[in-house]
């Protein structure tokens, strides 16, 4: 909708000041003529314009968001099937795989129907969101494995460092008494053993659960650290006159 002009000639003087002569610098006052064009539009049809250009962005809006949500499924899909095949083929079970294969398979071919031509981003939505429901325990398995070995290889790093410092010779540590530092040792230690334990704990197949989740290794090694950290880092008396 085009909103209507009016379009009226304003002409103004206004006095401005002129430098003359090289000689003599002196200033004068003189007439400037401007013309200009001042645009009136009728506000009805101006209200009317804004109204249809929101309508068009919120439908441009939601037919962007239509088709990432498309994409987004149609994604899931074949990344979902590719992956079960190969990547998370030692990973899922029998009793995960297959169901959910199935209903990759089905998904695949509504994608191409003309019910998903059709469907509205709360139905594409809730089909995701099915798949992954399905997928998403597997995905997590998969990361929790890989997570692991590089977890305890961390947590390893930690305790040789913690014990470096818990036995450290350097004369701002001299008035940590031997009482204090069994107290680092003692929490290392804990740590050490809880680290072997956990390992043997989560010695299981791709295909279960780890029984300690990986998150557990930095929580432990932050626990024992804080306890190295409070008894390292205590003041030193102050010296007797």
């Amino acid at each position: 909708m085009e909103a209507k002009e009016e379009v009226k000639e304003v002409v103004r003087t206004k006095m401005v000041k002129r430098t003359i002569t090289k000689e003599k610098v002196r200033e004068v006052s003189v007439l400037k003529r401007e013309t200009m064009f001042e645009v009136k539009m009728d506000p009805t049809a101006v209200a009317e314009w804004a109204a249809s250009e929101k309508k068009y962005m919120e439908h441009d809006a939601a037919m962007r968001a239509l088709a990432d949500g498309k994409n987004e499924l149609e994604t899931y899909t074949y990344e979902m099937r590719d992956n079960l095949e190969f990547k998370y083929k030692q990973t899922a079970t029998p009793a995960e795989a297959e169901p959910l294969m199935a209903a990759l398979m089905a998904e695949e071919d509504w994608c191409y129907s003309e019910e998903a031509d059709d469907a509205d981003l709360t139905t594409l939505m809730t089909r995701l969101a099915t798949l992954q429901a399905m997928g998403n325990p597997i995905e997590a398995r998969y990361k929790a494995h890989e997570a692991f070995p590089e977890a305890v290889k961390t947590t390893l790093r930690a305790i040789e460092q913690m014990r470096e410092f818990a036995k450290s010779t350097d004369e701002k540590y001299d008035h940590i008494t031997d009482k204090d530092r069994a107290k680092c040792n003692k929490a290392i230690d804990k740590l050490a053993e809880w680290l072997e334990a956990t390992k043997a704990k989560n010695d299981v197949p791709a295909n279960q659960d780890l029984p300690v989740a990986v998150e557990e290794l930095a929580k432990h090694a932050t626990q024992a650290s804080g306890i190295v950290t409070n008894v390292m880092s205590k003041a030193k008396p102050p010296v007797s006159k």
